[in-house]
């Protein structure tokens, strides 16, 4: 996986995440998400999630006409860190 700049998503890059609450704790790991760029939130909320194509859309254009909300990337944030880390964890992040 590769983010827009070229650059590889994964450990080797500044900046890893770890899956392992130990390294990373979920606090992080929902800021990690959350810190996602316009370019990149797209294709990470179909590689990453389990939201349908209707949703994605729907997040895809609010980006376009409201970036400022960046609730693409509040999506990608949350569903991420509570599929890895749980509801409990989640609301301890935000």
């Amino acid at each position: 996986v590769t983010k827009s700049d070229g650059k590889k998503f994964g450990k080797s890059e500044s900046g890893a995440v770890w899956l392992d609450p130990e390294k990373t704790s979920p606090y992080e790991f929902y800021q990690f998400w959350i810190n996602q760029s316009d370019e990149d939130v797209i294709k990470f909320l179909k590689y990453f999630t389990f939201l349908d194509k209707e949703e994605i859309d729907r997040l895809e254009q609010s980006k376009e006409e409201a970036p400022h909300l960046r609730e693409a990337q509040k999506a990608l944030a949350e569903n991420v860190t509570k599929f890895i880390h749980g509801e409990e964890a989640l609301n301890d992040a935000i």
